[in-house]
């Protein structure tokens, strides 16, 4: 699919027309905005905030996101589904080493068009400050959410979180 809600929106849109489908659910990944989301851990988007949306006057940024909720039926199903710590002996390292078991994170994220990798950057100082219940930020669940709303599919989104350097948070 490629990175970015603007490419997510329009495979979305037309998977959604194709197949009918009752609930999309997306799996991708995300970069932390919080000291306790950690590398490895799963973070199941509450709300997904669009947060690219914004008005530009003279020397300030006023921002205009949107916002979407989780499906409550489907995020209901992945609190049963992720309880306890089952599920975390399913899960693969792959290429790094978890600081410990995987945690769930059933919290906010922010989705945009930019790629964050930077902890002391603008824009990690504006969404922390701005979005401060989002606890990730990744680059397609606002694409399918409007996706979603467009075509009244019930939608959930979740994320692992990594890491591209030391301590970078990347979407």
């Amino acid at each position: 699919m490629g990175p970015g809600n603007r490419p997510t929106v329009v495979i979305a849109e037309q998977a959604r027309t194709r197949f009918t489908p009752r609930a999309i659910i997306f799996v991708g990944v995300a970069g932390s905005l919080k000291p306790d989301v950690r590398l490895g851990d799963v973070v199941v988007a509450s709300r997904i905030y669009a947060y690219d949306r914004a008005k530009h006057v003279s020397d300030e940024v006023l921002a205009r996101p949107a916002a979407w909720a989780a499906s409550h039926d489907l995020l209901q199903a992945a609190k049963h589904a992720l309880r306890g710590t089952e599920w975390t002996g399913r899960v693969r390292a792959g290429a790094f080493e978890p600081d410990g078991p995987p945690t769930v994170h059933f919290k906010p994220v922010a989705a945009g068009e930019t790629l964050l990798s930077s902890m002391d950057s603008e824009l990690r100082e504006r969404l922390t400050r701005v979005f401060n219940d989002a606890v990730a930020v990744e680059m397609e669940s606002a694409g399918l959410a409007e996706a979603a709303a467009i075509g009244g599919v019930k939608t959930l989104t979740s994320s692992s979180r990594r890491s591209c350097t030391a301590r970078s948070a990347a979407g």
